[in-house]
């Protein structure tokens, strides 16, 4: 699977979430000095608002660097280097002097000024697309989703080809919201197994191509999550195998003799 942000969607940031990660002192070696371990900051670091608890935290801790973390991120423990937005310095006197970017960081989509997922495919898929979450998760919620495809003429399945200019694709749209952004076509809704029947072989499917961040789907990787999804169902249901607790039926008779008894288990 692969994520293609649209060219056209919103590029403007939100304010990610300040949170106080400690990033040792300015130079450990020497302690209260105003050299630093850290590369050199960029003169065009803008520094961002400091938050009152980011300030209070650097009068605790002087001479310290202070992380600032896209709030997507909701792991345990210290914050990966991709999840920070950038880092606050205190000098000697507890008050933030510096600023500086993290080139490593992956903006999420709330920092992207994406809009809010539309349903569970599209929140995977946003956050696959940015690396906020794996992209097994877009596979095992189409599975189980109700999608809607173009009609062509005839009636099968509307093929267009990706923006690579090669790859033979399927637009397929996970809500009402894409379907619509997407024209006033024929459409229909489909089931995941019903797509993978009438998908034409060799093509893609394309999710989302209207959204803030599309994504293709190779057909084998989702025949397996709805495989599983069918597995988990069945091992979920309430009714199971009945095998071992109804009464089994009775053989009849042997020829020239009574019945036979066959041994039952009594239900509850």
């Amino acid at each position: 699977m692969s994520g293609t942000p649209d060219g056209n969607g919103p590029s403007q940031q939100h304010a990610p979430q300040a949170a106080a990660v400690p990033g040792g002192p300015a130079d450990p070696a020497a302690p209260g000095t105003e050299e630093t371990t850290a590369p050199a900051a960029s003169g065009a670091d803008e520094m961002p608002p400091v938050p009152d608890h980011i300030r209070e935290a650097a009068r605790q801790a002087p001479d310290h660097w202070f992380g600032l973390v896209d709030p997507t991120w909701s792991g345990e423990g210290t914050p990966p280097e991709w999840a920070m937005v950038g880092q606050w310095r205190s000098d000697l006197d507890g008050e933030i002097v510096e600023w500086r970017d993290n080139e490593e960081y992956r903006p999420s989509p709330k920092a992207l000024g994406w809009p809010d997922p539309t349903d569970p495919v599209d929140a995977a898929v946003q956050l696959a697309a940015t690396g906020y979450g794996p992209a097994e998760a877009v596979t095992q919620a189409l599975a189980t989703a109700e999608v809607a495809v173009f009609r062509a003429p005839g009636g099968g399945l509307l093929c267009a080809v990706a923006p690579d200019d090669e790859t033979p694709i399927v637009p397929v749209f996970s809500s009402p919201e894409h379907l619509h952004a997407a024209g006033r076509l024929s459409f229909t809704p489909i089931q995941a197994t019903d797509l993978l029947d009438q998908l034409p072989e060799g093509h893609l499917i394309y999710l989302n191509a209207s959204g803030p961040v599309s994504m293709t789907v190779e057909p084998d990787v989702l025949r397996e999550a709805v495989s599983a999804a069918a597995d988990a169902d069945g091992e979920n249901s309430w009714l199971g195998d009945l095998s071992g607790i109804l009464p089994t039926a009775q053989e009849p008779p042997a020829p020239g003799g009574g019945p036979t008894e066959i041994p039952t288990h009594d239900l509850l």
